[in-house]
This record gives C-alpha cells, structure tokens and sequence, in this order.
C-alpha cells in the first residue's frame, strides 16, 4: 500500500481539524438557540410599536425565554425572521429560539381579543378584584365571592392538586384564594367570566409552583403552610429591598424580579431546613453535654469512695469538657466534697 505524503497527511490531519471545528461550533450554536427550560410555563410577551428587534431579544433574554440575545439575532437574519410586529404574544420558555422567531413574525399570533393587566406584588386579594372590574368589568364584590366559595374551591381543588379545600375552608380568612394570586402580567379574554379569570391566574400558579414542589414536599410543612409564613414574611418587609435582603440572609440567590409569594416560599423551605439542622445540632450538643456530666458525677462518686478509704477531704475539679455544659447546668461548677 503506498504511503501519503507528509504534505497529504498534514492536509487530511487540518481538513480534520477544520470538520471538527465547525462540527463544535455548529453544535455550540444549536445549544444556544435550544429551549432554555424543559418545563412549560407561558409567559405573555409584549412588543411595543416602533420597537427594534435587537431590544425584542434583549427583552427575551432578560426574561428567561432565549439563552442568546446575540445567537437569537444572528438566526434572525440568517432564517429572514427580523419582521417585529407589535401586540400581545404568549410565549413559553419550552419554545426554542426559532419557534419564538417564528411566533413573534405571524401576525395571526398576536392576540387581538386580549387585554393585558399587570398585577403588581405586595397587593391583596380585594384590589387585585377592583383592578379587575375596572379593566374587565366584571364585579369585584362577585369575583371576592367566588375566591370566598368553599364549593368552589373544592370544585377548584380537583383540578389543582395544590389546593386543599379542608385547610382553606377557614371562616377567619378574609379570602380564602389570597396567596394563590400570583403577581404577574396575564393576558385575558375581553369577554372573560369570573371563573376564567380564576383558572388564569391558578394555571400560572400552578406552572411556577411545579419549580418548587419538591423543595416543599421535602419540608416539613404543607403548602398553604409556607404560604402563610411566606405572606407574614412579605407583610413584615417594608419594601422589597428587605424582602431581598431576607433572602440573601438565608442563603439564597435572588434577583430584584425573584420578590414574588412563590419565591419567598422557596426561602422559607430553605430557613425550616435549616432551623431542622439547627435544632438536631442543639439536640447532639446536649447529649454530649449530659454524657459528659454523667461521667464527671461518677468520677466524683469514684473520687469520694477513694477519699473514705483514705479520711481526708478531696477536691475535684470539672475538667474542660464538663466545662462547656456551664450553659446548660450550674451544677458543673467546681465542687468540694468532704468526708
């Protein structure tokens, strides 16, 4: 078999190197133009008129739905996608960045017979349901009534596991639902009834709290639990710059955005670990402490037999592990014994 060259080898060895380059690079490429979560959670998006497709994926990529504002925009040109149609567009951050490309430039995508309401953090239940008659005419005190159904929400509750209709059935709560009401940006039909203005706001709840469930399930509390305590969190902070700082104290990573009912019960999963870790600890220490308390009264009983056999009086001294159970027993302190 005749040899190549040394000039043919060094050729294939860079065509080589060149193929396996651009195989990473393309590979590289498609990752960042994938789905950024596998876990569906819709997310209404908004293009103001006259904006220009570079802040479109800027916006994108702030907000979670694409991995690559830079990638996104060079796909953009290379598949023609860079038509920016203003209106109101639902995304979910299982699309990839194609698909979103794709849904941002139809204009049959954008929806038309939605109104868009934002509803702020650190409100209640009742001006959630005055913002809604205001912008969807539908009565405040009839949408408070339905949160305040019992019937209702166990109607509720077969459809959304993380409702338990026996805990909020509570006379004492001034609406039951408060809590399950995630502030957010929703898109609703102009002619949407109290139920499925409802079932929007629980079928979001229900996307971002599939994201904590096994934090809360591994807890020692249930849901309605941490949403209570995580409300008394929110209540007690003046401003989200203490809520934000809350977090931080208890270890978690948090942005300005990250303030919400559902990520403040994801601290306070994190704090009852904690606690947990912090009592089991106090608990060993205390044993210890007793085990060694018992072994200084039995070295002292030792002492005090030894002392009988020889008449005299003996001193005995805790040594420096008894010493440390000081907080726990004023009993470890020096003693004298005399015989």
């Amino acid at each position: 078999m005749k040899k190549l060259s040394k000039k043919k080898r060094i050729a294939l060895i860079a065509a080589a190197a060149v193929v396996v380059l651009f195989a990473g690079c393309y590979a590289f490429y498609l990752n960042e133009l994938s789905a950024v979560n596998n876990k569906k959670q819709d997310v209404v998006f908004v293009v103001e008129e006259g904006e220009t497709m570079d802040s479109v994926l800027e916006r994108l990529q702030q907000e979670g739905l694409i991995k690559s504002s830079t990638f996104a925009s060079l796909h953009a040109r290379i598949s023609n996608q860079t038509q920016n149609i203003a209106g109101i567009f639902v995304l979910n951050d299982q699309m990839s960045t194609d698909e979103i490309l794709r849904v941002l430039n139809d204009p049959t995508q954008v929806r038309t017979d939605q109104l868009l309401i934002t509803f702020p953090e650190g409100r209640w239940a009742k001006d959630y349901a005055a913002q809604i008659e205001e912008q969807l005419g539908i009565n405040a005190d009839e949408i408070l009534a339905l949160w305040n159904d019992p019937s209702y929400i166990e109607t509720l509750a077969k459809d959304y596991s993380f409702l338990d209709a026996d805990a909020l059935n509570n006379e004492e709560y001034r609406v039951r639902l408060e809590g399950y009401l995630f502030p957010e940006t929703y898109a609703f039909d102009k002619d949407a009834t109290a139920d499925e203005v409802t079932r929007t706001f629980l079928d979001h709840f229900a996307e971002i709290y599939a994201k904590y469930e096994e934090d809360i399930n591994a807890s020692d509390y249930s849901l309605h639990e941490l949403i209570t305590l995580a409300s008394i969190v929110q209540y007690e902070a003046a401003t989200s710059e203490d809520l934000i700082a809350t977090m931080r104290t208890a270890g978690a990573p948090v942005r300005p955005a990250q303030t919400s009912i559902l990520h403040t019960i994801h601290i306070c999963t994190a704090v009852c670990r904690s606690v947990r870790s912090s009592i089991r600890e106090k608990r060993r220490s205390m044993l210890s402490c007793i085990r060694r308390k018992v072994i200084t009264i039995i070295l002292s009983l030792t002492s005090t037999v030894s002392a009988e056999k020889r008449g005299r009086c003996i001193t005995v001294r805790p040594t420096s592990s008894t010493s440390s159970c000081r907080r726990s027993s004023n009993s470890c302190s020096k003693r004298q014994i005399v015989v």
